[in-house]
């Protein structure tokens, strides 16, 4: 009897022991950032979207971007949305940005549908839409912050996935969920030419990532950085005709993957 019981105790323990190792491990699993890092790596296009927005109805209109939007959808074609908030000079300018980037066009399409009669009646004039393909990323490492000579790498959508297994750049350009950081939209010049863009990047003190993307007719350029480019904080995008030229730092006051 006592040998019985001694068995169903033994038993009981390493039951209890299995599913306390495997709920750890779960866990483990559940906050591992790196799938949704190496999900916003390799989303292979973008659309980058201007929008002016009517005086006071700022946070009316944030609100009805993120809830049309794909932050409460479950789309596998989704893998992250900044909106970026400028400092406008003036009511003329644009003064909101979407960054977003997509695994398919058509996913990009869906949102729009339900997004823009949402946000209709917030906005001066209809959005502008550029629609992007990544071509690399440039990733800096911690000079700025240790006040050490800054490298920068190039790194190619799922070409390069030893960035999340070495401690070689920092990973922050990819992360979700952080806001208030500076990012910069930029379209290029036809001549522009990739390794100037690259080149130009790697000598901006401060840069803590950006995404390079053709849009067919030109290169445009997404940045974020740890601290502001001084020439660049004066720049203003211009649209004309349904075509932006120029520059635009803003603040990021979303970001977001799909929950």
């Amino acid at each position: 009897m006592q040998r019985k019981l001694r068995t169903k105790v033994v038993f009981s323990i390493v039951c209890l022991s299995i599913l306390l190792i495997t709920g750890s491990l779960t866990q483990l699993r559940a906050h591992d950032p790196k799938p949704v890092l190496r999900s916003i790596y390799a989303a292979p296009m973008a659309v980058v979207t201007f929008y002016q927005v009517k005086p006071g109805s700022e946070e009316n209109f944030i609100n009805a971007m993120v809830s049309s939007g794909p932050y409460n959808r479950v789309l596998y074609g989704f893998a992250n949305e900044r909106i970026l908030q400028t400092v406008s000079a003036s009511t003329e300018e644009t003064n909101f940005i979407s960054f977003a980037r997509y695994y398919d066009k058509a996913t990009a399409d869906f949102i729009d549908t339900q997004r823009n009669p949402a946000i209709s009646a917030f906005l001066q004039k209809a959005p502008l839409r550029v629609d992007a393909n990544l071509i690399e990323h440039e990733l800096a490492d911690w000079g700025w912050e240790k006040g050490t000579e800054q490298s920068v790498l190039h790194i190619r959508p799922l070409m390069n996935e030893d960035i999340f297994a070495r401690n070689i750049s920092s990973l922050s350009f990819f992360k979700a969920g952080y806001t208030g950081q500076v990012g910069m939209i930029e379209v290029m010049p036809a001549n522009k030419q990739l390794t100037e863009i690259r080149d130009n990047l790697g000598s901006r003190r401060g840069l803590s990532g950006a995404s390079i993307l053709s849009t067919g007719s030109g290169l445009i350029v997404y940045s974020e950085y740890f601290k502001t480019p001084a020439e660049a904080a004066a720049r203003r995008v211009s649209i004309a005709d349904s075509n932006v030229n120029g520059a635009q730092v803003a603040v990021v006051v979303q970001n977001y993957v799909a929950r």
